[in-house]
């Protein structure tokens, strides 16, 4: 999952820097991948396939705990997995699919195999982006409900707001306008962030279920088709 609108928009991340802070898992991918064609030649393409979900959804699991202060030390871990989770998985989920394909059919197989992964991913991305703005939606009104004038916590921080705009020139009503200004772009910050972790539990859950298919299926054999058809679904595709 792509965190660059987060790290822009809410962390004051430029461009450069949020492609720089992804970048191990691009890294890992391009090592991992090669590990994965060679063990594919001597493992069970169940248990490549397998272990490849089983990083996706520890990383998953790790980045569904990210705050918006979380640094680079703490996004590592769940970079390194889902992306060498998804050099195993993929990688050997192509040859694994691609082996029971007659030779005459290859180049047509090919072609269907890659527009299907297509058109998942492209339902992934969409219905990533939708949750994200469902949940954030769902978050901003929970959040909300505590920023009343009854409850002692919101009432400290925008006095101290206030007083911190005044004592640097701001006349009292324009202190009072801008501490809630303040306070309403903090909640949605952390709702958009809040949202961003219920998506990465999605997407961990995601790979629970697809285990099932991959262990049914077999090295040799249509039932490979199993593992295929779950892995292209939408969230695994995204």
């Amino acid at each position: 999952m792509n965190h660059t609108p987060l790290n822009v928009g809410l962390r004051g991340y430029s461009v450069l820097d949020s492609g720089i802070s992804q970048m191990p898992r691009m890294l890992v991918m391009m090592v991992a991948a090669p590990i994965a064609g060679r063990l594919y030649t001597w493992v069970d393409s169940r248990l490549v396939i397998g272990g490849g979900i089983a990083m996706m959804m520890l990383g998953y699991f790790q980045m569904a705990h990210f705050t918006l202060h979380v640094g680079g030390r703490e996004m590592l871990l769940g970079l390194l997995l889902t992306g060498a989770g998804m050099a195993f998985t993929f990688s050997a989920m192509s040859a694994a699919v691609m082996r029971t394909v007659p030779s005459a059919s290859f180049t047509a197989a090919s072609s269907l195999y890659t527009l299907s992964r297509r058109i998942g991913g492209n339902l992934g991305y969409a219905f990533v982006a939708n949750q994200i703005l469902h949940r954030t939606a769902f978050h901003h009104a929970r959040l909300a409900e505590h920023l009343t004038p009854y409850d002692p916590t919101t009432t400290q921080v925008f006095d101290g707001l206030t007083g911190q705009l005044a004592s640097r020139g701001l006349p009292p009503g324009m202190a009072e306008d801008s501490a809630l200004k303040l306070l309403g772009g903090t909640v949605h910050r952390q709702a958009t962030r809040m949202a961003y972790n219920d998506v990465c539990w999605m997407m961990g859950m995601c790979f629970v279920f697809c285990r099932w298919p991959c262990a049914r299926s077999s090295r040799k054999g249509p039932q490979v088709r199993w593992c295929s058809a779950a892995m292209a679904s939408p969230l695994a595709s995204a």
